[in-house]
Parts: C-alpha cells; sequence; structure tokens
C-alpha cells in the first residue's frame, strides 16, 4: 500500500518544480490529519529528492529537528537523510547529540551509520550497542535489517582491534547474528592488522576440550578469514598448532570439517609466507614448516 501511495505522489509531483514540489512534500509531511502511511510516503519521496535537491535537504533538517512532529514520522526522515551524501552527516550528528527521545536517538544513530560518519563518539555508540547484542531487536523490521546490513561493515572499518576483539570473545555475542556478519566485514575490508586477534579468538574460544563457544558458521568464518588474511610466517606457525591439535588431540570437540577448514587456510598462509607444510617423520600426524624453493 504505501509503495502505492509512493508511485502516487510521484506522479501527481512530475508535473511541479522540484522546489514547488519541496513546498508541498514538507506541508503533507506536517499534516496531522494525513493517514500516517501517506505521511510517510511522502517522507520517503522527499528523501530522494534530498539526494539531489538542497531545498529537500534542508527542509527535511528543519522537519526533523522538530520535536512536534510525530516520532515515527521523525524516525523516518532520518532514515531518509541516512541514505543521502556524506555531508548530511554533520547536521544529522547534530540533531543526534540534541535527541532526548532515546528510540529517535537511536534511530538517528543508524542514519550515521549509514552515512559512515567517522566521529568518534557515533562510533562508541555503535560499539556500545554491538556490546549489548542485537541493536535492531526491538525495532520494526526495516529498521532492524538496516542495523544488520550496515553495523558489521562499519565496525569493521573504523573499530580498534581492541574493541573488536572484545566482541568477538564476548560468549553472548559470539553465538549470535552479528558475529558472523562482523567477521565476514572484516574479510571484505581486509583488516589484517586483526589477524592476531582472529587468531587468539581461534585458540581461545574455540579449539579446546570444554564446549565451544564459537560454532558453525562462525567458527568457519574465522577459519575463512585468516585464510584470506593471513600472510607471515608467525600466522602460519600458529594456525599450524591448531591444526597438528585438532588432527592429533581426541579430546577436542571439533569435526572434521574444521580439520579441512584449517588446512585450507594453512596451505593459502604458507604460500604467501614462503613456506611449505611438511609431515616428519611420514605417517606421523607431525608437521613443521619448511622454507619453500623458489
Amino acid at each position: 500500500m504505501r509503495h502505492h501511495c509512493v508511485e502516487a505522489l510521484n506522479r501527481v509531483l512530475s508535473s511541479h518544480g522540484d522546489g514547488e514540489a519541496v513546498e508541498v512534500l514538507l506541508s503533507l509531511v506536517r499534516d496531522e490529519q494525513l493517514a500516517m502511511m501517506s505521511r510517510l510516503a511522502c517522507v520517503e519521496t522527499l528523501g530522494h529528492l534530498a539526494k539531489e535537491v538542497a531545498p529537500a535537504q534542508t527542509g527535511a533538517l528543519a522537519a526533523l529537528a522538530d520535536v512536534s512532529l510525530h516520532s515515527e514520522v521523525r524516525a523516518a526522515l532520518a532514515l531518509a537523510l541516512g541514505e543521502g551524501e556524506r555531508l548530511l552527516a554533520a547536521p544529522l550528528r547534530l540533531c543526534w547529540e540534541r535527541e532526548q527521545d532515546e528510540r529517535l536517538k537511536r534511530t538517528l544513530l543508524l542514519a550515521l551509520v549509514c552515512l559512515d560518519d567517522q566521529d568518534l563518539g557515533v562510533l562508541a555508540q555503535g560499539e556500545e550497542l554491538a556490546l549489548q547484542g542485537h541493536p535492531g531487536g526491538s525495532l520494526d523490521p526495516s529498521e532492524s535489517s538496516l542495523w544488520d546490513a550496515y553495523l558489521p561493515e562499519y565496525l569493521a572499518k573504523h573499530s580498534r582491534p581492541e574493541t573488536l576483539g572484545r566482541l568477538l570473545r564476548r560468549s553472548r555475542f559470539s553465538r549470535g547474528w552479528f558475529s558472523g556478519s562482523l567477521i565476514k566485514a572484516i574479510e571484505t575490508a581486509e583488516r589484517r592488522d586483526l589477524v592476531p586477534v582472529l587468531l587468539d579468538v581461534l585458540e581461545h574460544s574455540s579449539l579446546r576440550a570444554e564446549p565451544t563457544k564459537l560454532r558453525g558458521v562462525k567458527l568457519q568464518g574465522i577459519i575463512r578469514a585468516l585464510s584470506q588474511l593471513g600472510e607471515t610466517p608467525e600466522v602460519a606457525r600458529r594456525l599450524l598448532a591448531l591444526f597438528q591439535r585438532a588432527v592429533t588431540d581426541a579430546t577436542l570437540p571439533v569435526g572434521y570439517w574444521v580439520v579441512d577448514y584449517l588446512f585450507e587456510a594453512l596451505w593459502h598462509v604458507t604460500r604467501r609466507a614462503g613456506l611449505l607444510v611438511v609431515e616428519r617423520p611420514r605417517g606421523s600426524h607431525r608437521y613443521v614448516l619448511l622454507p619453500r624453493r623458489s
């Protein structure tokens, strides 16, 4: 229904100039007699205009700052602006800092994350939300899906290794959806400075005799990230130690697929590091690293 409202609205506004269209949209957004679905459709159209038309940006920001507007309308305005240009980050951040409504403040934070705002205060709040658990758990599905899509990438690009290590080590966090997304984002961002952190998590949280904290896709994700990012002899040495334990220690609660993934990661890393994995003596299941011949 909302999609049809937007289409109809676009047809009506197509006969007007940009400036006049913005004025019409802003008046409709503020019209409390209008059905909420129609007001949100106007916000969506205004957000599209704001990507190209300066008056639409100015008007949307002014409406967002108007505390007399319904909070649902203001939240929609924040998300619409969050899909715009990065130059909107500064005025949106000012709204975020001044906002008193906690739910709307979180929506404004999401908009800043979508804009990839690198302000340290924004980053710290994003990290805190991730440490608390699912940031979008109490929100509507569309807003929750935006958290899922943008926050892992944002943290993977900007957070310090120590913070990401804390996130990946937290028991509650490591079992959730977010850890797998974050690990994938770390790999995509090519954060090679996080390889020691990933190794620490793998060594201390997964491959041990106690019940594992990291299972399934999360464990697989860490090994895969190491496979793509590791490139030094030290990384090869630590991976070999993990592989050796997985092969020989019957007390470890790991499946055969873990051994396979570790071997694949070891193969990729040793090639980059100029090393070979050799079984010595043959048939012993004991392995050493030797320089690769040129």
